[in-house]
């Protein structure tokens, strides 16, 4: 005989609080994909938040772990009442670390054109400017207990020039191929590097 209980009610105020994180998730979602990020400070704050949505996030799984011990019934009720406040946590980790990544991008971008710039400056001969344009480019910042590697991807630009092993067209057997040559270039796909944003424990 099962001797689980038969529970078959929640308890009190929690959907209500549930859907007030989600809410309140939402929210904060909503203004970290426009955030400015002006100073370190602000990066750091970013990546303490990335933090702090994650532990959120799995605060709110172990408390759902933790009311369906009991009943099949109990497991589907709860597991509802969960779903959507455990997606806004994710969303709002994916938010920030979108957001981190897209700071790393820019500071890239812009690195690469003032070395471009200096670069330019020396082949006109122009020794002084180039130091001078060397020295303006800035050391990335890195949010605190944020972790940035640089992965290669692609996208199909024009299938029909793609060869002919991948006709498919098959974007992950694409991505496969630009990771396995660390990036060599492939007709029709644009092969680029993006930043994958960890959070530490």
């Amino acid at each position: 005989m099962d001797e689980r209980k038969a529970v078959t009610t929640l308890p009190s105020g929690l959907a209500l609080r549930l859907e007030s994180q989600r809410a309140e998730l939402a929210e904060m979602c909503d203004a970290v994909r426009s955030l400015p990020i002006a100073s370190q400070e602000a990066l750091d704050e970013l990546g303490s938040g990335a933090k702090t949505a994650k532990g959120l996030k799995e605060g709110l799984d172990a408390e759902r772990k933790e009311l369906i011990k009991d009943s099949d019934a109990y497991v589907r009720s709860v597991n509802a009442l969960f779903r959507e406040p455990i997606r806004a946590c994710e969303a709002l980790e994916k938010a920030i670390k979108d957001r981190i990544a897209r700071h790393a991008r820019e500071q890239a971008e812009a690195a690469r054109a003032l070395q471009e710039k200096a670069g330019a400056l020396f082949q006109a001969g122009q020794a002084q400017a180039a130091q001078t344009a060397l020295a303006a480019v800035p050391t990335p910042q890195k949010a605190a207990g944020v972790s940035i590697r640089e992965r290669w991807t692609a996208e199909i630009t024009d299938p029909s020039l793609l060869p002919r092993e991948y006709w498919v067209p098959s974007l992950d057997r694409v991505i496969e191929a630009v990771r396995a040559t660390n990036g060599a270039p492939i007709p029709g796909v644009r092969v680029f590097k993006e930043q994958i944003v960890g959070v530490k424990r």
